[in-house]
């Protein structure tokens, strides 16, 4: 029998500060596969803090399902990549979108479903 599988997703900011030039919104979060929660942190021209721990490093916070660990490994990934937050770089806008501290605990969710 096939499991179901949740995941508790919090894309990080980079460790320098660094204005934010492109954020998505909660619903356009909430929209990608398996999300059923989504929620932002921070709006576009804003900085986050990584200096304030995990609450001013967290850009969103979403939780998502899926009957595959697998799934949810690959919008941990899409989350990480250059698509959906960007930050003003030296040279420019910059795609980088966490130091790879992307928290996707993806469980077993037993059955449920």
């Amino acid at each position: 029998e096939a499991g179901r599988y949740a995941a508790f997703l919090t894309p990080q900011a980079p460790s320098e500060p660094t204005p934010l030039t492109a954020v998505p919104s909660a619903a356009e979060l909430s929209s990608l596969p398996g999300v059923v929660e989504a929620g932002v942190n921070y709006a576009v021209g804003e900085t986050p803090n990584s200096q304030d721990g995990s609450r001013g490093g967290t850009l969103a916070r979403l939780v998502a399902v899926a009957d595959r660990p697998e799934s949810l490994v690959e919008l941990s990934a899409s989350l990480a990549g250059d698509g959906y937050f960007s930050y003003a770089g030296a040279g420019g806008d910059s795609g980088y979108a966490g130091s790879g501290g992307d928290s996707g605990y993806a469980g077993s969710g037993g059955g449920h479903g």
